[in-house]
């Protein structure tokens, strides 16, 4: 859903039955715009995280006011867009978001309930014909790899990457019908690896067991391994004791399989409790704790998790939303420090008394486990912060957008000031800034506050606010102070430069403050970083904003690196009284992208409206530099260097989304915003009555490096 316009028409949500499935007629992959496709990461060993997002049932994002959104893919190797219909499609706009991060992200088949029970025999046995027949004889149940085949085409038409099977009610054919689904679940991953990727993943919810009954096991063991064996994963039910994490953990080693991980195993935990241990809300960190430490009977530092555990599947982490949002002082960000306290923990100046942990409810038989996880912790002490995929892969862009707003900003300025949700405008908040930086002080010591500014961005609907305040120490420190701040971390490669660029704001330095800011590229491995300066290193922009530019290269010989990017700040007071006065910084955007040797731009080659449709429709084309004036072109066929430089495939700029402008004739220098279009579209419904060719209407694209068009390179039509 793009800003301020709904689609004239949008491809089927969701399918409650399989025979409604069999009905659809797939697009052609022009016809439906594509979300962002999904880039694997660089390798990661250790504790996964699984969230399954259940709000309110799926589907309840709404455009024109805030609502809830997810924030941190970055901690997240899959994320499950869940619902009670029988193929869940996520929308595009989240499969964009979690993409754009890294992360995975699922569909989901389910049946519940006796009225489910004939569509799990027809996912066997396929569609059946309309007219009279024969079939061969066979002594066990036939299995079709038709739906297989529909489902796989159905995730390679939407872009995600593949499914939660969740069978919550009996199979009646006992064993030959569990055995027949195992085998059904083989046909249905290798047609996914086919027709979306080798990445596609198919994940088994605990539920039946091998004999068709529905009998939830908490663990994986003999009763629902065939259906773990035939899946990817497993995502254990919830209601598990604090013994069988443990359990799993060693009846996994015991088994004779070559192409599954410890990791593979996703251990439930209900954030809304029901029975999951520690009662869910912020006494889920208990759960964490096992799951991660199923051997350990201790209380361990946060250095001792993540490794060597099994994995983490979060069910419904909406709770913090949807438990609070009929409170009678709800704001959204008030909501979202709530959010942010339980994923990434307290800042510097909270305390524990924010954290409200409910009352632990001991299941029989279990014993008292107090002693091991005492101490309240984050979700983010038992999970990696992992960078989004390689920048060579995908150019790295950020807007600190949660996928909300208040108002919509072009390069600064303020076209829109109404609310709005658009998951598919998420971008990164910053993976390395929270709750709070890890900041190296080279003069002076402080604190930094990050928050989510929705009051003023650079473009998108909101920026990085981060709160600098000084500790007082002697007078050479409130005199002078210089630090430097991590904000995002990416991965490149040390074969290639990279450009670097910055847009940030000081929105009311102190008068007697002076304060400098600069790039910062970092490394944790040996590989040594070289800078230097981009073309205009920085530029005033306007509305108070700035532009920093380096290129920069880590030296390594080769290979892959994970670089730190931030900012380097030095505070000089120039009072004859030194305060250590709080300074604030707005990072607007944040863009990293390979270096070409020929930097082809963008345009919008045309636009138009269709009356008859109601859209406006566009086209997207680049035109590349000029040759210079003397340069040589081969003029003897053994010569080796080509007519002109190589162009690389990631040099190609795309489009993020295009901004449409509505324009009067009778006023050209004004054009009023009437919104965006989301990653992929090329139309914009927009219905317009009366016009008799007196309005046109304006298209202006934005880069995937971050940059806003020209009005030159843009292109208009009549209405």
């Amino acid at each position: 859903m793009s800003l301020r316009h709904l689609p004239a028409s949008s491809p089927v949500a969701y399918f409650d039955s399989l025979e409604e499935l069999d009905r659809y007629q797939f697009h052609s992959r022009s016809s439906v715009p594509l979300p962002l496709q999904y880039n694997p990461r660089t390798g990661h060993e250790g504790t996964e995280l699984l969230v399954c997002h259940d709000y309110k049932g799926g589907y309840k994002e709404t455009p024109h006011k805030l609502d809830y959104t997810f924030s941190w893919f970055h901690f997240c190797k899959t994320f499950v867009y869940f619902s009670h219909h029988r193929v869940t499609i996520p929308p595009a706009g989240w499969i964009t978001a979690a993409h754009r991060q890294g992360t995975q992200i699922l569909g989901t088949l389910i049946f519940e309930h006796a009225d489910a029970e004939p569509d799990c025999l027809r996912l066997l046995v396929g569609k059946l014909p309309t007219s009279p027949s024969s079939a061969p004889k066979t002594q066990t149940l036939p299995i079709s790899p038709h739906y297989a085949r529909k489902l796989a085409e159905l995730a390679k038409e939407r872009g995600f990457d593949g499914y939660l099977l969740n069978f919550e009610c009996p199979l009646r054919g006992g064993v030959e019908q569990t055995r027949a689904l195992a085998t059904w679940i083989t046909l249905l991953r290798k047609e996914l690896r086919r027709q979306v990727g080798d990445w596609a993943q198919v994940v088994w919810y605990d539920s039946v067991v091998f004999n068709g009954q529905l009998a939830w096991q908490d663990r994986l063991n003999a009763f629902n391994l065939p259906f773990f064996l035939a899946s990817g994963s497993i995502f254990t039910n919830y209601t598990w004791r604090n013994t069988y994490p443990a359990l799993t953990s060693n009846y996994f080693p015991t088994l004779n399989t070559k192409d599954k991980k410890l990791e593979d195993i996703y251990v439930g935990v209900d954030i809304w409790g029901r029975g999951s241990h520690g009662n869910g809300g912020f006494g889920a960190y208990k759960a964490l704790h096992h799951i991660t430490n199923p051997t350990s009977t201790t209380s361990l530092t946060s250095t001792d998790h993540k490794n060597g555990g099994l994995s983490i599947a979060i069910f419904g982490q909406a709770w913090t939303y949807e438990s609070i949002q009929d409170s009678s002082n709800f704001t959204w960000e008030g909501w979202f420090e709530y959010d942010r306290l339980l994923w990434t923990g307290l800042q510097h100046h909270e305390n524990t008394s924010l954290v409200v942990l409910p009352e632990m409810i001991w299941k029989r038989g279990e014993s008292d486990c107090s002693g091991q996880h005492a101490e309240w912790r984050a979700f983010r002490d038992y999970v990696d912060v992992q960078p989004p995929p390689k920048v060579d892969d995908l150019k790295l862009h950020t807007t600190f957008s949660p996928g909300v707003g208040k108002a919509w900003f072009v390069q600064g300025q303020s076209v829109y000031s109404k609310e709005w949700t658009e998951i598919g405008h998420q971008t990164s908040l910053g993976n390395l800034v929270w709750p709070s930086p890890n900041a190296t002080w080279e003069s002076g010591c402080g604190s930094i506050t990050p928050k989510v500014e929705l009051g003023d961005a650079w473009n998108g609907g909101s920026s990085l606010r981060l709160l600098i305040a000084g500790q007082h120490g002697n007078e050479e420190e409130s005199v002078f102070r210089s630090l430097r701040i991590p904000i995002q971390s990416c991965v490149i490669s040390g074969t290639r430069w990279y450009e670097y660029v910055l847009v940030y704001k000081l929105p009311s330095p102190p008068d007697d403050v002076e304060i400098d800011v600069s790039l910062s590229i970092s490394s944790d491995s040996k590989a040594e970083v070289e800078v230097k300066t981009g073309e205009g290193n920085e530029d005033a922009l306007g509305n108070g904003w700035a532009r920093l530019c380096v290129q920069f290269h880590l030296d390594g010989n080769g290979g892959e690196f994970e670089a730190k990017l931030g900012l380097n700040i030095s505070i000089l007071s120039v009072s004859e009284t030194p305060s250590l006065a709080e300074v604030a910084l707005l990072v607007g955007q944040m863009n990293v992208y390979p270096l070409p040797g020929t930097r082809p731009t963008p345009m919008i080659l045309w636009a138009d409206y269709d009356a008859s449709t109601k859209e406006v429709i566009f086209e997207v084309a680049t035109s590349v530099p000029p040759l210079p004036l003397l340069h040589r072109l081969p003029n003897a066929s053994e010569e080796i260097e080509p007519a002109w430089p190589t162009l690389l495939e990631d040099a190609i700029p795309e489009l993020l989304y295009a901004n449409i402008y509505l324009q009067l004739h009778e006023n050209k220098e004004e054009k009023v915003w009437v919104g965006t279009t989301s990653y992929g579209e090329r139309s914009f419904s927009l219905s317009v009555d009366g016009s008799n060719g007196k309005k046109q209407i304006w298209v202006q694209g934005v880069t995937d490096t971050g940059a806003v068009l020209d009005w030159e390179r843009c292109a208009h039509g009549s209405l």
